[in-house]
């Protein structure tokens, strides 16, 4: 798996993946990023800022995963 540009970025992804969306609170974030939430704030204004950038994140690197599955399946 491709990690993301911001750690904060991949922890969400995880929560999310393993989870749930609910899972996902700014004080479990800061606690697994080992950082305030100050500064998470000023990365992202709100909770659903930083959930919006971690699922874009998620579909730009997946946007072409199935094709590429589909193109290896062809190949052999």
């Amino acid at each position: 798996r491709e990690a993301a540009p911001d750690p904060l970025i991949d922890i969400v992804v995880d929560l999310i993946d393993t989870q749930g969306y609910d899972a996902v609170l700014l004080r479990e974030v800061a606690r697994r990023a080992r950082m305030s939430l100050t500064t998470i704030y000023k990365r992202y204004p709100t909770r659903d800022d930083l959930i919006v950038a971690a699922l874009r994140w998620w579909m730009d690197t997946h946007r072409y995963a199935a094709v590429a599955a589909h193109s290896a399946d062809d190949e052999s």
